[in-house]
């Protein structure tokens, strides 16, 4: 898979784990994984799951109360969905 769909994915997960959302981070730890055994059905099945995408404790519900810091959250999730809808 993409070397920079990787870079993004270690940044985002640093980025959560250091923001203390450990259950998040570990989720971005799964891509991260199946990015590096190039498994792409199961990157597809995480990508999409509700844990990143849907609803309360997702990644895309979290609000970090600091404009630069979500704003920071917001360019990675962006880039995740361009990135990862390619694979």
């Amino acid at each position: 898979m993409d070397q920079k769909l990787n870079q993004l994915l270690e940044q985002l997960y640093i980025f959560l784990r250091d923001q203390g959302f450990s259950a998040q981070s570990e989720t971005i730890r799964k891509l991260i994984y199946c990015v590096e055994i190039n498994d792409v059905k199961k990157f597809r099945k995480e990508f999409k799951s509700s844990m990143i995408w849907g609803g309360v404790g997702s990644i895309r519900d979290i609000d970090l109360r600091d404009r630069e810091k979500q704003n920071k959250l917001n360019v990675y999730m962006k880039e995740l969905k361009e990135l990862g809808s390619k694979v």
